[in-house]
């Protein structure tokens, strides 16, 4: 029985040469789309539970988690910094200007909706 099974599954193999490559390449991507695996420190999302593992061993984790507060906060973001300076940075990055375009769309939609109501 098992020797059949795995000639089975090696003709299957043989047949779709790509496709655990991108049954793998999916189900990461689904994962991360739904932060499946989320640092809520650091507030990244990885495709894996091993990855998320190995991203909390990481000192810019640990000196992140270990930080009693950050007084400068990026609301949108919901991102802490110890000095101003680091807040103004982020503030003109990239991934901030994404976020609050993301909210700014998300605020549309609900204005929308409360409208037609």
């Amino acid at each position: 029985y098992i020797a059949k099974s795995f000639a089975r599954v090696a003709k299957s193999r043989a047949n779709n040469p790509g496709h655990a490559t991108r049954t793998a390449r999916e189900r990461a991507h689904r994962a991360l789309e739904n932060n499946k695996f989320h640092c809520d420190v650091c507030n990244l999302s990885f495709s894996s539970r091993h990855s998320l593992q190995d991203h909390h061993k990481r000192p810019k984790h640990l000196r992140k988690s270990q930080q009693p507060t950050n007084p400068f906060v990026c609301k949108p973001c919901d991102l802490g910094f110890h000095n101003k300076s680091n807040l103004t940075r982020h503030e003109k990055s990239e991934r901030h200007a994404k976020q609050v375009q993301l909210l700014a769309g998300q605020t549309f939609i609900l204005l929308e909706k409360g409208a037609s109501a």
